[in-house]
C-alpha cells in the first residue's frame, strides 16, 4: 500500500480542515460558556474566577473610554434617553427633546514616572520594559514633566486719554429767495366763421297726369264644397340620440413645493438643520 500517494495527501488535508473546524466550534462553546458565567456571577464570581472576572471588566472600561475619547474628537454627546448621536454643543437632543447633561471635563490621571503606558493597547508596563508584554508594542520612555511655569506679571494698563470734542459749528442758513414769477396770460384770438352762400332756388314741380279708373273684374264662380283630407299616417318615433359627455378639463398638477433649506425655531428663532425634531438651544419642537 502506497502511504505517500494523492489520494492519501488529500484525505489528510480533509481530516486536518475538520480537525480545525471542530476546534473552532470549541472555541465558540468556550467562548459562548464564559459569557454566560460572567453573566450570571460577575457580581460574586468564585476565587478561581476573579482574576478573569476583573481582567474583563477593566478590558470593558478601557473600551468605553475609548469610545468616549472618539466622540470627543468626534464632537459628538449620547443621549442619555434614546442614546442617539447629538453635538456637544447642543443643549437639547434633536430626536426626542430631552436636555442634555453638562460635559464634564476630563481630568487625566497622575502620570508615574516609573510606568509606561502602550500605545496600542494603553496597558501600563514599566519602565525597564522595551516591549508591552501585552501587544509586543515597542514602548518609549515617558516625557520628563515639564517645569511649572513662572507666574506672569500683572499687566499694566495705561491710562487712555480721551482730548475734548472740538465745539459743533453750525453755518448760518442763508437768506429766503423767492421771486415770484411773472404772470403772462395771453388772451386767445378770436375767429369769426365767414358767412353762409345763398341756397339755390326750387326746382319746379311738374304736374302729375290724371290716373285711369280700374277695370271692373269678372265675379269668380262659387269654389265646390271642401273635400275631406285623408290622415296622414303616423310617423314612427325617432329614438332619442344620447348625449355625448364632454371631456373633463385636463387638470395641471401641482407644483411640488421646493424643501425648505433649513428650519427655524418657533420659540428662539434658532435655524436648524431639516431633519431636526427639536431646537438645539430652546428644546421647542419643531
Amino acid at each position: 500500500m502506497n502511504y505517500d500517494s494523492r489520494a492519501n495527501r488529500a484525505e489528510i488535508n480533509r481530516l486536518n480542515a475538520a480537525i480545525a473546524a471542530e476546534e473552532q466550534n470549541i472555541n465558540t462553546l468556550f467562548q459562548k460558556m464564559g459569557q454566560t458565567y460572567y453573566r450570571a456571577h460577575r457580581e460574586d464570581p468564585e476565587d478561581s474566577q476573579k482574576d478573569y472576572i476583573r481582567g474583563i471588566q477593566e478590558t470593558l472600561e478601557r473600551a468605553k473610554q475609548y469610545k468616549e475619547q472618539i466622540n470627543v474628537l468626534r464632537g459628538i454627546a449620547i443621549c442619555p434617553n434614546c442614546k442617539a448621536e447629538v453635538s456637544v454643543n447642543a443643549a437639547f437632543c434633536n430626536h426626542c427633546g430631552t436636555q442634555m447633561p453638562v460635559r464634564q471635563p476630563v481630568i487625566q490621571p497622575a502620570v508615574d514616572p516609573n510606568t509606561v503606558i502602550c500605545s496600542r493597547c494603553g496597558n501600563r508596563c514599566s519602565n525597564t520594559q522595551r516591549f508591552c508584554n501585552q501587544c509586543g508594542n515597542p514602548l518609549t520612555a515617558p516625557a520628563a514633566p515639564a517645569a511649572p511655569a513662572a507666574p506672569a506679571a500683572p499687566a499694566y494698563a495705561a491710562p487712555v486719554y480721551n482730548p475734548p470734542a472740538p465745539p459743533a459749528y453750525n453755518p448760518p442758513a442763508p437768506p429766503a429767495y423767492n421771486p415770484a414769477p411773472p404772470v403772462y396770460n395771453p388772451a386767445p384770438p378770436v375767429y369769426t366763421a365767414p358767412p353762409a352762400p345763398p341756397a339755390p332756388p326750387a326746382p319746379p314741380v311738374p304736374e302729375q297726369p290724371p290716373m285711369p279708373e280700374p277695370p271692373v273684374m269678372p265675379e269668380a264662380p262659387a269654389m265646390p264644397e271642401t273635400l275631406p283630407v285623408p290622415d296622414a299616417p303616423a310617423m314612427p318615433e325617432i329614438p332619442e340620440i344620447p348625449e355625448v359627455p364632454a371631456e373633463p378639463p385636463v387638470m395641471a398638477a401641482p407644483e411640488t413645493p421646493a424643501a425648505p433649506e433649513f428650519k427655524i425655531c418657533p420659540n428662539c428663532g434658532t435655524r436648524m438643520e431639516p431633519d431636526c425634531n427639536f431646537c438645539l438651544e430652546c428644546g421647542t419642537r419643531l
